[in-house]
């Protein structure tokens, strides 16, 4: 059979849509499946923002708090020194013995000692802080 121009072949074009009327609840039950996995996404962001925010508060009492005990361990060797001196004058006047002078001695030893761990408490302190609030080096991670 020719056609009206006179050629014997042609072509011919379609287009075929089909979709599913009934899944048997499988899209439904998908998206519900998305949406609970959104829900624990968020419960686990709003979680770990909490607990950033926990550690940063705790970082910044910690760190005032080192700082109050360098302020007292400054005071406190301070006061060593002074005491320490005082009884070295007393012992070379001979008002007191050389046990006197010794313990004054050994306190302010101590002295220095807990000023020591004072500076390295706040030293700790700082680090902890910086790595709550996210700025400790991707070294160290």
């Amino acid at each position: 059979m020719a056609f009206p121009t006179g050629d014997k072949a042609g072509w011919r074009a379609s287009v075929d849509l089909s979709w599913a009327v009934f899944d048997g609840g499988f899209r439904s039950a998908k998206r519900r499946q998305a949406e609970a996995a959104l829900a624990g996404a968020e419960a686990a962001l709003r979680a770990a923002r909490i607990a950033v925010s926990q550690e940063v508060l705790d970082a910044v009492r910690e760190l005032e708090l080192a700082r109050e005990r360098l302020r007292l361990g400054l005071r406190q060797a301070e006061l060593a020194k002074e005491a320490y001196a005082s009884a070295r004058r007393s012992y070379e006047a001979g008002l007191v013995g050389s046990l006197d002078a010794l313990d004054a001695n050994l306190r302010t030893y101590q002295a220095a000692v807990g000023l020591a761990e004072a500076k390295a408490r706040v030293g700790v302190a700082s680090a902890a802080l910086e790595r709550a609030v996210g700025r400790w080096p991707q070294a160290h991670r």
